[in-house]
Order: structure tokens, then C-alpha cells, then sequence
């Protein structure tokens, strides 16, 4: 006889000569219920049913124990939740967040999502492990066919069955937690586990999948890559794994702690990275090629964790063909992206669908309401074989676009175009690269020069100046650059050159692009040409050479009626005349200067002008009247973020309380100024020390060393806010 409870009840019933039906009959049990014992549908009668079976059938004792014997002996355990060969850091709030789901009985279908390699399986298991009910525990990492999925699931749990019935008879009574890991590449099968789950009121379902299975009732939970000091935790257990003897210096855990930023804390990165400590001290990894440290997994891991180029090809052989093609083209974008440059630069029919799906995948994460990003690492990946169309549609967009900002900086959409260039300087830079490596010397003049004034307002000084020396280095083409092209990059590098003076290279730049001007015959790029080497002169000290340089400008300028440089010449000629005694002419210019910018709708310039005008009433002895106005241009510059403005503002505004007998607020500005004076690496010029020499005598002639010390060491503590709350 078997020793199944199945084939021990059907052998005593047709021993005792009977139907199923008139079995049921007998035991009150419903002939449907009799079949689904023989065929081992149900596997775990209740102990009632058993007796009653038994009565039924007239068992002797010796049948009806062998009968309960049989029916202890149906269903074995499923099998084991999977042992992990690391500890998990981390992840107590992923844990309890999820176990408190699953536990909700109108919320019990959990799915674990995230991208490759992030830990999802991992962290299956540690919730698995804490179920204090049964746990059933199905690895589908290998199945391909998703018609198989009850039959893999019911292996698992080690039923006779193979069924959806054999699930839910295991399932029944207490809440039971059926783990489902690597669900991705099975989506089809989703409506097999929302039918399981409505079916079985005390089953809870655990999903790990790349992107969630879009069920109703499934609550999804995206796991996220570790933070800075938990990915150091994995990244240093994993190298005392593969390299005991090794112990890191101060050093190497500042390289180690730049290694984890680099691999975005995505925990099999962190433990592909550190087994290159057996071999050489992370010191030797610094600048390479990232996705090239991570191919060298352990040989009996899954093919798609044995390096970080399978698991993303395992995640993106899951994509539609068009999400595949359309990820690959994203990766032309360094700085994000929105939907509708997306569609304009990547030329795919269904820029939404595809996003939809990239994002449920993690391969594309949503920022901001309205733009998308792409990992650094799956980006290289998807980057890896670019098409020369693309990157020649995102090259002319960004072109066109800086062309556009570029223009807007002096009106009034100053502060959208800076917002926008903020946003898409990361872009930008890329197409700058991309100009610079592939011989597009002329459209890399043409954005840099356009871009000088951005820098400038944001600060970016070193870096601006570096893209220059390299668009005006000898290893660029210049004969096919335009005299005037090459005059406005020029332009550009003497401008941020003066902001960091550097003198002797400003006017050497200016100077070549006077002459590039000149020969081009281009009368306003002179004056503008001219206009900066009188900047060069007021920033040195040589306050004649100015007004003679400024006034030559200032002229064109108003003969070809340019608003703008009109404006912004009798601002410079004013501050030039006040640094030779001509207080009235300097005045009558910066009322001038103030009423043309605010026409203009430029805050910038008028808070230039208003900074300057304040600066010569306070040259008079006006000080009471130059306070508004120093305050005036501070609130605007912080408005447009203009932070070499800030600090002028700011120290004009020290000067002016230091005369007011305002010294402690006065030493505090100084302080604050020359903080964030450090931090663009803006030093002062002649003219920035007419204001802020005399600002620092008045506020010795008032305070000790000791509490003037302690007056700037708080300002330059004190955040912009702080100070600017005080000055009211």
C-alpha cells in the first residue's frame, strides 16, 4: 500500500467497497472534497475530517492510526530559506517597513524592487528568515518559461501536487509568507500570484523584481543603494574577506570612501570593487575605468552578479526593444533630462512609455517633478556604443540653447536663463568635451565665450577658465575659427582672468580680441574689447588708463545704440571718475546707469549700478543715504544668485556701517565676504580695496583686535540668511 494520505484513503475505500460519493456521504463531506484527497489536492486535512473518514470507513484501530500516520506525512517542508554568504548592513527600516506590510491583511503582496545588484534578494532573505510562520521560499532566477511558475513554486515548497490548489491547501491557516525572488523576467505569469493571493486569505506574497508586476494591491517598495558610511562598512568587510592582512591608513580610507561614491554604493559593486584588494591597494584603482574593476566576481556566483556589465545586461535584455534603444540614446545626456528634449534629441516614437518603463526598471530614476537621470554607472554601460546622430542632435540643441541663455543673461529673464544653465550645465560641459575631442573647435569658442558671464555669476571661476585655456589652446584647429568667434572666446578668458586677477593675462586676452575686432571690423565688439581693458585697468589701480578706456567705449556704445553697454558703461565710467575726485559727472552716469537697467528689466546690472552709487555717496560722506542702497543691491544680487556681486554688496555695506558706528556688524560682513570670496576663489582688486581698507580702519579705530577678530570669525560662520536677517 503507498504511504501517501492520497493513496491510503483510496485504497481503504475501495476495500470497503464504496464511492467517493457514498464515502462523503457517510463522513458529511462533499464528494468534490473526497476527490481532492485522492488526487492530493488538499494536503492537510484537519485531524476532524480524519476521524470522521476513518468512522466512516469502520477502520480498525491499527488502519485508523496508519490512516493519521499518512496524513502527518503528506505534506513536507518547503524548502529552506537560502543561506547568504555575507552579513546585510543596514536595512533595519527596509525591513520593518515591509514586514509591517505584509503583517496589514488588505495589503499583503509586497514586491521588492530596485535595480541589479542592489540587494533585493538579500534583503528577501532576512525578512524570510524573521517570518515567525511558514515560509516558503521559490528562487525563479533560472526558470524561462513563465507558464512554469506554479510548478516551480509548488518544487519549491516540496508539494506532491504541482498545482495552484497544492499553494493555497499549503498556505492555508496561518499567514504564511511565499517568497517569489527574480520575478523580472516573468511577467507574464503576474496574474498567476494576484489570483493566488484573492484566493488564499492568509497568504502573504514576497516579490523581488527589477520593476513591480503592476497588480492591483501590490504594494511596491524600491530599495535604494547604501548610504556613504554603510557602503564603507561593505566594502571593508568584503576586502577583509579577500584580504585579512590588509588594513587600511587614513589615507586609503579616503581613496575607499571616493571607490564607493564611484560605484554609487550599490552593494555587488562594493563587494566587486574591494576583491581587487587581494590583489593591489585601492590606491591603484583611483582613475580607472569604474565598470572595468567590476568584472571580477566570484566564480560560483550567478553569471549575472559575476560582474556589474552582467548584471546590466541582464536588466536590459528585459527591456522592449524600443525602452533598449531608447536607453542607449539617453545616455548621450551628462545632466539629466526632461521629456521633451528627450523626444527632440533622441527621435523615439513614445518618449513617455519608454521612460515609464526604464523608470519601473531603475534604470532612469525621476527627479524634480519633471526631469529624469540616469545612474553614472548604467549610463557608461549604455553609453558604451554611441550613435554619431544623437550625439550630433545633442550637441547642436545645447549649442542653440546657450546661444539663447546666453542672450538672457542681461534682461529680464536673468534669473530663468541662470536657473536653466544651472540645470543644464552638466550638458553643456558634455557637449563641450564632445567639441573638444572630435575637432569642433568653432562651436566650442562660440559656447564658451557665450558662457563667460554664467561662470561669473555663479562663481565658477577656476573651472571656466579651464575650459578656455583649452578651447584657446594650440591643439585646436584655429584657422577655421571667425576672427570674431575667436575674439569673443578671448573675450571670455580675460573677463574670468580680471575676476581672478590675474591682470597681466586679462589684458593680454583683451588686447588679442581688440585686435581680432578690429580687423574684422566689428565696431561694437571694439568697444566691448575696450570696455574690458578698462576694467583691467580700474581693477589694477590705473584709474586714468580707465576713464580713457571707458569713455572710448562708452561712446561707440551710445552711437550704436546698445542699451545694455550703455548702461553698463556709465556705471564703469562712474566708478573710475570717483577714484579721481569727479563725485558729480560719477553721480549724473549712475542715475543714468540705474534708470537704463531698470528699463532694461536687468537686476544684475541694477544692482550694479545701485552698489556703485551707494559706493560714491559713502565716498561723499553720504552714508545714512548709501545704506538703502546697499541693501537694495544685495537683495537683488542674492536674488539672481550673483555671488561675486554678494560680496561687493556686502563689503560696500561694512564700509558703510563701519562710518555709521555699526563696527561689530561691520567686521561680521568682512568676515562673511571673505568667505565666500574663498570659496570662488575671487581675490580683491584695487577697486574692491578703496571700500574695504577704510571699512577695516574704522572698524579698528573701534573694536580691539580681540573682539574685531571674533566679530569677522562669526561672520564668516554665519550663513547668508543670518547675516542678511541682521541688517534690517
Amino acid at each position: 500500500m503507498t504511504d501517501s494520505f492520497a493513496g491510503v484513503l483510496r485504497a481503504f475505500r475501495i476495500r470497503a467497497n464504496l464511492t467517493q460519493e457514498e464515502l462523503g456521504h457517510r463522513a458529511e463531506i462533499s464528494t468534490r472534497g473526497v476527490s481532492d484527497l485522492e488526487r492530493g489536492i488538499t494536503l492537510n486535512p484537519r485531524t476532524a475530517t480524519i476521524h470522521r473518514l476513518a468512522d466512516a470507513l469502520r477502520l480498525p484501530d491499527p488502519d485508523r492510526s496508519a490512516l493519521l500516520g499518512a496524513a502527518r506525512n503528506s505534506v513536507t517542508k518547503p524548502a529552506a530559506v537560502p543561506g547568504e554568504p555575507t552579513p546585510l548592513f543596514g536595512r533595519q527600516d527596509e525591513i520593518a517597513e515591509a514586514t509591517t506590510v505584509l503583517r496589514d491583511p488588505a495589503r499583503r503582496l509586497v514586491t521588492l524592487t530596485g535595480r541589479g545588484g542592489v540587494g533585493k534578494t538579500r534583503l528577501a532573505v532576512e525578512i524570510a528568515r524573521a517570518w515567525s510562520d511558514p515560509v516558503g521560499f521559490a528562487p525563479l532566477a533560472d526558470l524561462q518559461d513563465p507558464q512554469l511558475v506554479v510548478p516551480a513554486v509548488a518544487e519549491s515548497l516540496r508539494l506532491r501536487s504541482a498545482g495552484a490548489d497544492g499553494i493555497r491547501a499549503w498556505a492555508a491557516g496561518a499567514p504564511a509568507l511565499l517568497v517569489l525572488d527574480n520575478f523580472e523576467h516573468l511577467m507574464s505569469a503576474a496574474p498567476v500570484v494576484s489570483d493566488l493571493v484573492a484566493s488564499c486569505p492568509t497568504l502573504r506574497v514576497l516579490i523581488t523584481s527589477q520593476a513591480p508586476l503592476r497588480l492591483r494591491g501590490e504594494t511596491e517598495l524600491r530599495l535604494n543603494a547604501l548610504e556613504p558610511a554603510l557602503a564603507m562598512e561593505v566594502f571593508l568587510h568584503r576586502a577583509g574577506v579577500v584580504a585579512p592582512r590588509w588594513s587600511p591608513d587614513d589615507d586609503e580610507r579616503v581613496i575607499v570612501a571616493d571607490l564607493c561614491r564611484a560605484v554609487e554604493g550599490l552593494p555587488l559593486a562594493l563587494e566587486l570593487a574591494a576583491g581587487w584588494v587581494r590583489i593591489v591597494s585601492p590606491r591603484e584603482l583611483v582613475g580607472r575605468p569604474v565598470l572595468r574593476l567590476l568584472d571580477r566576481g566570484d566564480r560560483d556566483a550567478p553569471e549575472r552578479q559575476r560582474s556589474l556589465t552582467g548584471a546590466l545586461a541582464y536588466s536590459v535584455a528585459l527591456l522592449t526593444p524600443d525602452a533598449a534603444t531608447f536607453l542607449r540614446r539617453l545616455a548621450v545626456f551628462a545632466g539629466g533630462w526632461n521629456l521633451a528634449r528627450a523626444e527632440e534629441i533622441c527621435a523615439v516614437d513614445d518618449a513617455l512609455g519608454g521612460t515609464a518603463e526604464l523608470v519601473e526598471a531603475g534604470l532612469v530614476t525621476p527627479v524634480d517633478g519633471n526631469r529624469f537621470t540616469m545612474p553614472a554607472l548604467v549610463r557608461e554601460f549604455a553609453g558604451a556604443q554611441p550613435e554619431a546622430a544623437v550625439e550630433q542632435r545633442h550637441t547642436e540643441v545645447f549649442a542653440e540653447l546657450v546661444a539663447r541663455l546666453a542672450a538672457e543673461l542681461t534682461g529680464p529673464r536673468q534669473q530663468e536663463a541662470l536657473r536653466e544653465l544651472d540645470t543644464e550645465h552638466r550638458n553643456i560641459q558634455e557637449v563641450l568635451e564632445r567639441c573638444l575631442r572630435t575637432g569642433r573647435a568653432s562651436t566650442a569658442h562660440e559656447m564658451a565665450g557665450q558662457l563667460w558671464r554664467f561662470w561669473e555669476i555663479r562663481g565658477h571661476l577656476v573651472a571656466g577658465r579651464r575650459w578656455l585655456d583649452r578651447v584657446l589652446g594650440p591643439d585646436q584647429d584655429q584657422d577655421q575659427i571667425p576672427a570674431t568667434v575667436r575674439a569673443g572666446a578671448l573675450k571670455a578668458a580675460g573677463n574670468l582672468a580680471r575676476d581672478q586677477g590675474d591682470f597681466e593675462a586679462a589684458r593680454r586676452f583683451h588686447e588679442d580680441a581688440l585686435t581680432l575686432f578690429d580687423r574684422a571690423g566689428d565696431t561694437l565688439g571694439t568697444a566691448s574689447a575696450l570696455n574690458n581693458l578698462g576694467n583691467v585697468a580700474l581693477d589694477a589701480g590705473e584709474w586714468n588708463r580707465a576713464v580713457t578706456r571707458f569713455r572710448g567705449s562708452l561712446a561707440a556704445f551710445e552711437a550704436g545704440g546698445d542699451a545694455y553697454n550703455t548702461a553698463l558703461l556709465r556705471n564703469n565710467l562712474a566708478l573710475a571718475l570717483r577714484t579721481i575726485g569727479a563725485l558729480d559727472e560719477a553721480m549724473d552716469l549712475l542715475d543714468r546707469s540705474i534708470a537704463g537697467f531698470r528699463t532694461l528689466g536687468d537686476d544684475r546690472g541694477t544692482a550694479r549700478a545701485l552698489e556703485s552709487r551707494a559706493r560714491v555717496l559713502d565716498l561723499a560722506g553720504r552714508h545714512a543715504e548709501a545704506d538703502p542702497l546697499h541693501r537694495e543691491s544685495l537683495s537683488l544680487r542674492l536674488t539672481v544668485g550673483d555671488l561675486g556681486g554678494v560680496v561687493r554688496s556686502l563689503e560696500g555695506l561694512a564700509h558703510c556701517r563701519a562710518r555709521l558706528g555699526q563696527a561689530r556688524m561691520a567686521a561680521r560682513l568682512l568676515g562673511h565676504a571673505e568667505a565666500i570670496r574663498q570659496r570662488i576663489d575671487e581675490p580683491r582688486s584695487a577697486d574692491d580695496r578703496l571700500v574695504v581698507e577704510p571699512a577695516l580702519a574704522a572698524v579698528a579705530a573701534q573694536l580691539s583686535p580681540a573682539d574685531a577678530a571674533e566679530a569677522s570669525r562669526s561672520g564668516r560662520a554665519a550663513t547668508t540668511a543670518q547675516i542678511t536677517a541682521e541688517l534690517e
